[in-house]
């Protein structure tokens, strides 16, 4: 049964997609779950590709070259265009470090890997660093992009070879997809949203329907029901779905299941004159649904550049939810540009001949593919090429690159059984190793500069064992984390290694303000799992990592938490420069304690053992009541939570109490 004749309904449907996207990234009508359409999307697209391919693979015509040659003739033009003027934008608002991120981000688009990219750099689509983006929404493309690199040759072997067996192993790669996606939503959120493995089953749940999957139903009233139940699905989901509801994994179910019923309940009616369209069929197929579901592609493209930049530009604004005329405005110039796209871009190239001028789209976008990852190596690596700011500008932003680069550091020699992350500071002669060892996360390695000034003038040596995410703390489980494979195991390693030596002091160090609502216990086993909460497990975890290394004859100094801020330090700093932006108010203490009210009493408590003392950073940070993030205008934090070189030497006179004996001595409490 041939599937690729058009079908105006499916036209339709895909602008009920874009507009739930539409309406969820502008704020628009209460379309809370709205980003379910890209879901809608895949299904649409898994059906009318695979539509087109067995519809060629049974006359015997089908062709891996022209089938590329047809992709890249609909994906390309359009998407070039679009890059091209969102990199001209970036490159004119944008401060030096996001230009070099952003040109990150271009690569893996160049290279059909954005998903992969997003997921380890943005992490929640629905926020945080996320929303300024620009080419966030490619995440999506670079799924099909993957998916149809290997559906088409898988297909076409099968056919060739056990035809049979075309649908039984589409339905077990859609088990064990959503199987992955199921399991992954709670563990490795970020993977779940942006992975192919997770999201292939509901391309296929598309390649299924074309390959005949379902029987064609021919009895109306059946069909009728079948387009109304799954409209009723989809628009359910777009307005009970909210950004915190786990997904995709099962939540994606009903969207792929709404369209599945909706296309289904239309198989054959396109040529079938005595199986008339159903209802909902007539409503997708009028005039407007269908010259929406046309440009659909390129209003995606165009929308999200557009959202991005101007947050970017103007946070101030834009930054939160959209008031509904800025949203609607953001909307009517999405679909304009989105139409002119289609008219002047996308049409034009999809209508020249493809089996004459195959070898022109190959040429085409190797040029363009070479184009863009040469212009993406400048925009790395010399991004003050094509950029003018101020040398105060490039300047906050070398403070990000020297956070992300910490000074080198002396290897320990690798028979003292140390892990191989494991570096020194200071230059003492300490104990076997080191006078102490610093064990920590992202904000250990934050205070180095300044205790690396104290220890190289006091004469002294420290063990440092610190990665991004891996707080010290012991027997816990990190699910969802991107470096969960990393932290339990160097955290093991790490105890071990300062149990067998001769060090006694161990400083922990850790951003332990973001845990003690995120930690529970699961199956016995302190775990922490990303986007869960949980009360109960960060306690018992603290407190039997420093019970652990005091029983081993080890002073245990803690390092409290600094205060965080709900504004990114050097991006308000930038903008003030550049743009003259009014600066944040400075955190009040009380607002600090306030925030920290379950974490104190904790550090308190251990504070009062043997062997044990707490430091205080926010004492030297916060001075008449408030916080600082400036000092003469030097940014003291690199983002909301981690301390500049600047903000590590504000704590000068903290350092010399790592080293103090605790035998009788009384820390100022906060």
């Amino acid at each position: 049964m041939p599937t690729h004749a058009y079908r105006a309904d499916i036209d339709g449907l895909r602008a009920v997609a874009i507009l739930g996207v539409l309406a969820f990234h502008f704020g628009l009508g209460g379309v809370t779950g709205g980003y379910g359409g890209v879901d809608v999307f895949f299904v649409i697209s898994g059906f009318l590709i695979a539509g087109i391919i067995r519809g060629e693979l049974e006359a015997g015509t089908f062709s891996l070259a022209q089938f590329y040659a047809r992709r890249i003739r609909r994906i390309l033009p359009a998407l070039v265009v679009c890059l091209l003027a969102t990199t001209i934008a970036a490159t004119v608002i944008f401060f030096p470090h996001d230009l070099v991120t952003y040109g990150r981000s271009l690569q893996s688009v160049a290279t059909g890997t954005s998903n992969f990219y997003f997921a380890k750099k943005a992490g929640d689509y629905f926020g945080g660093v996320a929303a300024e983006m620009p080419l966030l929404h490619t995440w999506s493309l670079s799924i099909e992009e993957q998916f149809y690199a290997v559906f088409p040759l898988v297909i076409m072997l099968l056919f060739r070879f056990r035809r049979s067996f075309v649908t039984s192993v589409m339905a077990i790669a859609v088990v064990a997809s959503l199987a992955y996606s199921v399991s992954a939503v709670s563990h490795a959120p970020a993977q779940a949203f942006f992975s192919s493995a997770g999201r292939v089953w509901e391309l296929l749940c598309g390649t299924m329907l074309a390959f005949g999957l379902l029987p064609q139903v021919r009895n109306g009233i059946v069909r009728e029901a079948e387009a109304f139940i799954g409209a009723a699905i989809i628009c359910w989901c777009y307005f009970s779905y909210t950004a915190s509801t786990p997904f995709p994994g099962l939540a994606a179910v009903p969207l792929c299941l709404g369209a599945v019923l909706i296309i289904h309940s239309g198989i054959g009616s396109e040529r079938d004159t005595d199986l008339p369209k159903t209802i909902i069929a007539r409503l997708l197929a009028s005039s407007p649904g269908v010259a929406l579901g046309k440009i659909s592609y390129s209003v995606y493209l165009w929308h999200w550049p557009l959202l991005a930049l101007a947050r970017y530009r103007y946070p101030q604004t834009f930054a939160g939810e959209l008031k509904p005329e800025v949203g609607l405005a953001f909307c009517v110039v999405s679909l304009a540009l989105g139409t002119l796209s289609w008219r002047f871009i996308e049409r034009p190239f999809r209508g020249l001949p493809v089996s004459e001028r195959r070898w022109q789209a190959y040429a085409g976008g190797l040029i363009v593919l070479t184009i863009l990852l040469g212009g993406t190596r400048l925009l790395i690596q010399a991004p003050h090429s094509v950029q003018t700011w101020p040398p105060e500008i490039v300047e906050l932003g070398g403070v990000i690159e020297r956070n992300r680069k910490p000074a080198s550091f002396e290897l320990p020699p690798s028979e003292q059984g140390w892990p191989v992350e494991t570096h020194i500071i200071g230059s003492g002669r300490g104990a076997e190793t080191g006078d102490a060892l610093l064990w920590g996360d992202s904000h250990a390695l934050a205070i180095i500069p300044g205790l690396q000034a104290y220890v190289e003038k006091a004469g002294k040596r420290v063990v440092v064992s610190a990665h991004p995410g891996c707080p010290p703390l012991i027997d816990v489980i990190f699910s969802g984390n991107r470096f969960e494979n990393v932290c339990q195991g160097l955290n093991d390693r790490t105890l071990a290694a300062v149990l067998n030596s001769k060090i006694k002091r161990v400083l922990l160090v850790g951003r332990w303000a973001f845990f003690p609502d995120k930690m529970y216990f699961e199956n016995g086993k302190a775990t922490y799992r990303r986007g869960q909460r949980g009360s109960d497990a960060f306690a018992p975890a603290l407190e039997a990592t420093v019970k652990t290394l005091v029983e081993h004859g080890k002073e245990v100094v803690i390092m409290g938490p600094v205060p965080e801020f709900e504004f990114n330090v050097i991006s308000v700093a930038e903008r003030h420069l550049a743009w003259g932006m009014a600066l944040p108010e400075e955190q009040t203490l009380q607002t600090f304690l306030d925030r920290e009210r379950r974490l104190l009493p904790i550090l308190a408590r251990l504070d009062q053992a043997d062997g044990v003392d707490v430091i205080y950073p926010h004492l030297r940070l916060c001075e008449a009541g408030r916080c600082r993030y400036l000092k003469d205008g030097v940014p003291l934090y690199s983002d909301d939570n981690h301390l500049t070189a600047a903000g590590a030497r504000e704590l000068s006179n903290m350092y010399a109490e790592f080293f103090r004996s605790n035998q009788g001595v009384t820390t100022a409490s906060p």
